[in-house]
């Protein structure tokens, strides 16, 4: 073959590969453009064509300044894109901006405290106290025939107190980790200790992930930050991600600032916590992405970068309810799927992925208003991509006509101050609250569903006939009509 006829078949391959290319990259766009224009809230009518939003069009309703996506799809990230701001009036996000990974930091100190058990430094099953020196868990009544573990802290069986709030601070009011755990000021909270026996129930505790941090950091006698950099973020590439806290100036330019309430920066941009196990990573969506690509090709064993396969499938075993040993595990066989949410003051996120199809998605917003975003974002892509959900809840369509929807209308207060308002807008309901407003779709004269988030309201009648209450949370938490 001459020189000649060599360059015409090397010219026709190459414009044939980038045909191709360019073909895919044409999909990728629609594929793109359809998820961005098609966004599911929580609850949809069964026949019915109203409900979907574009992102921007989510973000606008919501009052959120900027939400950041990253798609992965046969085991790698197919694409990612960041919508709106870092703070409201301030300028644009990239993929490379950080935001506060809120309780999907757990999984991530799950994979490095895996990583010492498998270099022998700890046992999943040893009782804790063997470890810890800077602190010890405090035996009682409650200890005496079963113990905590690793696997049970990281499973949230270890019958750890939990004290359910964001223990968090602003700059100035910042605990030490020791404090948190001794319940000393400024903490508010009390010592935290065992007050369930280990292995009988599960129950989510920030504080169990504490007790983590602080087993980490008296093992392998480094700062947490540095044990998490470099027994996970380093190895996975997660170069945009850190547990610092509070962040070094040069992080900090990267940093989305998170927002409360109708659009209040934090303060600082995030608070700073100091339960880092708990809580403390900053991170990009791509960088989360990576972490799941790694626990697929783990699980599968191609990729074996910090876990081996037996251990990675321990990390995905269910331990109690859903929870394998930092994530959350629903589903079986193909649709077996884990994943996590996370939640800061200013800052949510999601992660989710398949164990066995290689596919997932990350999301990450700056604002608490951001849940049926995340969610809305999650079920496009599931249905986008062919995956086995999540899907929304379809409910059958119910009739209630407007004269009679106008006896639900008024204000509704529960304690002293804090109201809820019920007016018509079109065919449905509207509900107004602090954190925003939405649609309440009807599944019975009394039960209805809000559009957005699938919270369910049921509305209580007297004996007339007259609506008097509205009932949220299985009855447990209840507004009186007063206007």
């Amino acid at each position: 073959m001459n020189k000649k006829v060599i360059c015409v078949v090397a010219f026709m391959l190459i414009t044939l590969i980038q045909c191709k290319d360019s073909e895919q990259m044409e999909e990728l766009n629609a594929r793109i453009m359809r998820v961005e224009n098609s966004v599911l809230p929580a609850v949809v009518v069964k026949g019915g064509t109203s409900g979907i939003f574009s992102i921007s069009g989510m973000m606008d309703k919501l009052n959120i300044p900027g939400v950041s996506v990253a798609v992965i799809n046969d085991g790698r990230i197919q694409w990612a894109k960041s919508y709106g701001l870092k703070e409201v009036g301030g300028e644009s996000l990239d993929e490379e901006t950080i935001f506060q990974a809120g309780s999907v930091s757990k999984p991530v100190v799950a994979m490095a405290a895996l990583s010492l058990v498998e270099e022998g430094k700890l046992d999943l099953d040893t009782d804790i106290n063997t470890y810890l020196t800077s602190w010890k868990v405090p035996e009682n009544e409650f200890t005496k025939g079963e113990k905590v573990t690793i696997r049970r802290l990281l499973s949230h069986t270890a019958g750890i107190s939990s004290f359910d709030v964001d223990d968090g601070a602003a700059i100035g009011n910042v605990p030490t980790l020791l404090q948190i755990l001794n319940g000393e000021n400024p903490v508010e909270t009390d010592p935290v200790t065992v007050d369930m026996v280990p292995g009988s129930q599960w129950r989510y505790s920030n504080e169990g992930y504490a007790i983590v941090q602080q087993l980490l950091i008296d093992v392998e006698e480094k700062s947490f930050p540095e044990i998490l950099r470099e027994r996970v973020l380093d190895p996975l590439g997660m170069k945009h991600s850190t547990f610092e806290q509070p962040l070094p100036p040069e992080k900090l330019e990267k940093a989305a600032t998170g927002h409360i309430g109708d659009g209040e920066p934090v303060e600082g941009k995030g608070w700073i916590y100091a339960n880092m196990g708990a809580g403390g990573l900053w991170t990009t969506p791509s960088d989360l992405a990576k972490f799941l690509i790694e626990i697929q090709k783990s699980f599968s064993g191609e990729s074996n970068k910090v876990l081996s396969k037996e251990m990675t499938e321990t990390m995905l075993t269910v331990q109690m309810g859903s929870s394998g040993l930092g994530l959350g595990i629903t589903g079986e066989g193909e649709a077996k799927s884990f994943g996590h949410s996370g939640h800061n003051r200013g800052f949510l996120c999601r992660i989710k992925a398949f164990v066995h199809n290689g596919g997932g998605v990350v999301i990450m917003a700056n604002s608490n208003k951001a849940i049926p975003l995340l969610q809305g974002i999650t079920f496009v892509v599931a249905k986008e991509y062919g995956w086995p959900g999540p899907v929304p809840l379809e409910v059958e369509p119910y009739d209630i006509g407007v004269e009679e929807l106008k006896a639900y209308t008024g204000r509704y207060v529960i304690g002293e101050d804090y109201f809820v308002t019920i007016t018509i807008e079109g065919e449905y309901l509207k509900i107004t609250h602090f954190e925003g407003e939405d649609i309440l779709i009807p599944v019975s004269d009394t039960q209805f569903y809000q559009q957005l988030d699938g919270i369910e309201i049921t509305f209580i009648k007297d004996e007339q006939g007259n609506v008097e209450q509205i009932s949220l949370m299985d009855g447990r938490v209840k507004l009186i009509k007063v206007e």
